[in-house]
């Protein structure tokens, strides 16, 4: 592949390109780089949700309507336990309570009534409150039926006033557990009696990301109290571990992946889940308001159902703004962590993320790099929307196929931006060397020779060195004494007349007009590019002038005017060719014994009646004397010896 103009320019530029772009997702300024990268996974989850075989789940709603039928909340303990018990009655799995039942019991009526009972100091009215039922024992009782029942657990920044079981971890291989999961300060939850009922505890706290959307569920929790640490399952976790009767929760960490019963989950470091929802219509046809289930309205629950009951109601539940599904009630979240832990599927970021998306990207962006070097615009423009959905179109198959989230955006950003800035940089050195070009040959050379220069810079030979070439001089006899009687402005226009005449011809012929000096006109072949030919184009192109200076001299204007002859001196020979000057000004020109040699034949030819005379050198380069006629030998001034000179036959 031959080397493009601007090549070392457009490399630098495209590296450094790609550079900034990692170093701006690294430094993440602002979040940007994150908010970018959970909204592009975000568009993962909406485009392809997730599939497969629907888990045995059932969410029990207290929604509006049912706190319309049934009354307002909060709801006393004792309709919760009934509630509870109708559940229970269809010998669910297990059943999990998305409602944080903290402390004593106070919407009763035993604690109401005690409570007042207590503001007045009314004995009598304690003695009343006992004989009513007390709610918290009713709820219990409801619990404790030998149907797994799962409570949550709320966050304190206090120690808790009751001392809860922790989680049990087992590391399952020989390595430490790699873990680093949410820590908080303290626990808020159900009344001893109660937790001791239940088969398991679970904490129900959700938080959002850093651009306030919920996008993960904590699994486990690390609960620092009174300087001892313990760890406890998230509620979605602890739903599957009761449901599963398993005493504790394996840690893989290997895999990074818990083990509960027969379920595995990945998970990441801080073990966290990243949520996954399937399509809109699962959770309508695996909800159950609560008020139709009082009424018996519970046939599709059976012994392996897993059986959540919240609510989505604004006054009951909490509503928190998903990335995917927009807001979204904790029920509805618990029970789709639920239902995505028993079917497996964790969406995970690659290993060892993000080094290998930025490998990705700096790959991605070195081949944008090229293709910006060595292709036209067009081309990359299509080369890098190729490479863009080459890059989209893993990361979704990647997706679809293991679920793994790759983010392509450094290796969309560096494809993009090191195409961009390497095409301009190779545009930048192409309008340079263009400009450059023209201002340096449009006056030497055919317009059509200078069009082939522009485009292929390349072909330019400007560097000084040593190259055969074929120089051409002409000169107007009795120049001095033809401009001392002619008037000025008519001598100028004559010479213009004159000048144009020969420099077109000339590079009609390839011939590069070097400069007029005076009355004479200095011609290059074989520079500024190469031309096998330039011994047969200057001897065509030196009778052509010939011929049409004799036509020129004899206008009446001309021979009124005394219009001298014209002489011209051909020769070939190796020359130094190269810019000549200084700052102020360079001379793209050439020096050396061919161009002394065909000026003294241009002084030479004055004794021969053409005014043209060719010298051997030429003549050998062309290695015919066809057409030319021999003139002799003649010794030129500053040569030692003679040769042979030629004028046409």
């Amino acid at each position: 592949m031959r080397p493009v103009e601007g090549q070392r320019e457009a490399i630098f530029t495209g590296l450094l390109s790609i550079a900034l772009v990692l170093a701006l997702f690294m430094a993440n300024p602002g979040g940007l780089a994150f908010a970018a990268r959970e909204s592009l996974f975000d568009r993962y989850m909406i485009a392809f949700p997730r599939s497969g075989p629907a888990t045995d789940i059932i969410a029990i709603d207290i929604d509006s309507a049912s706190l319309e039928k049934l009354g307002a909340w909060p709801w006393q303990r004792a309709q919760i336990a009934a509630l509870i018990e109708k559940v229970a009655h269809e010998r669910p799995r297990a059943i999990a309570m998305d409602i944080l039942m903290e402390g004593q019991d106070r919407n009763g009526s035993r604690s109401v009534i005690s409570r007042i009972a207590n503001q007045e100091g009314r004995s009598d009215l304690l003695e009343i409150a006992k004989t009513f039922p007390d709610d918290d024992a009713a709820f219990s009782a409801a619990i404790d039926k030998g149907i797994p029942v799962v409570l949550g657990l709320g966050i304190s920044e206090r120690p808790s006033a009751v001392k809860y079981a922790p989680l049990v971890l087992a590391a399952n291989h020989d390595n430490p557990i790699d873990l680093a999961p949410v820590r908080i300060g303290g626990l808020l939850g159900p009344p001893l009696q109660a937790a001791d009922a239940a088969a398991g505890l679970g904490l129900l706290s959700l938080d959002t990301d850093i651009d306030g959307r919920l996008r993960h569920i904590p699994l486990l929790f690390d609960v620092t109290e009174k300087g001892a640490g313990a760890v406890y399952s998230g509620f979605a976790l602890e739903t599957v571990r009761s449901a599963e009767g398993a005493s504790t929760v394996g840690i893989d960490s290997n895999a990074r992946q818990l083990e509960i019963g027969r379920y595995k989950i990945a998970t990441s470091r801080d073990s966290l889940l990243r949520l996954y929802p399937r399509k809109p219509d699962f959770w309508r046809a695996h909800i159950v308001p609560a008020w139709k289930a009082l009424e018996g309205a519970l046939t599709n629950i059976g012994e392996n159902t897993i059986v959540l009951i919240g609510s989505s109601a604004p006054e009951a539940g909490a509503y928190l703004p998903g990335a995917v599904q927009g807001a979204i009630s904790t029920l509805q979240v618990q029970t789709q962590s639920v239902d995505q832990i028993l079917s497996g599927t964790a969406p995970q970021r690659i290993l060892y993320a993000p080094w290998s998306e930025y490998t990705l990207a700096i790959v991605a962006g070195i081949v944008a790099t090229t293709a910006a070097i060595f292709l036209s615009p067009l081309f990359v423009a299509l080369a890098v929307s190729v490479l863009a959905l080459a890059c989209v179109g893993l990361s979704a198959a990647v997706f679809l196929h293991a679920t793994i989230l790759i983010d392509i955006l450094p290796a969309l950003a560096t494809t993009a931006f090191a195409a961009a800035t390497a095409s301009a940089s190779v545009h930048n050195r192409v309008r340079a060397n263009r400009t450059l070009v023209e201002a340096r040959f449009a006056r030497y050379l055919a317009p059509a020779v200078v069009e082939i220069l522009a485009r292929n810079p390349q072909l330019l030979r400007i560097e000084a060195q040593r190259r055969e070439v074929t120089a051409l001089f002409t000169d107007l006899e009795g120049f001095t004494s033809f401009g001392e009687r002619t008037p000025p402005a008519l001598l100028i226009a004559t010479l213009n007349d004159y000048f144009e005449m020969i420099a077109k011809i000339a590079v009609e012929h390839g011939g590069m007009v070097d400069k007029i000096v005076g009355d004479a006109v200095h011609v290059f072949f074989n520079m500024p590019l190469d031309q096998p030919d330039h011994a047969q184009r200057a001897v065509r192109c030196a009778r052509e002038i010939y011929q049409a200076t004799r036509e020129y001299q004899q206008q009446d204007r001309q021979i009124e005017l005394g219009f001298g002859r014209t002489r011209i001196g051909v020769d070939t020979g190796f020359a130094t060719v190269g810019d000549v000057g200084g700052r102020a000004k360079l001379d793209y020109t050439a020096h050396g014994e061919a161009v002394n040699r065909a000026a003294r034949l241009q002084s030479l030819a004055r004794d021969v009646e053409s005014g043209v005379l060719i010298g051997a050198g030429t003549v050998n380069s062309i290695g015919s004397a066809e057409g030319l006629q021999s003139v002799g030998k003649a010794t030129l001034r500053g040569l030692s010896q003679e040769q042979d000179i030629y004028t046409f036959a």
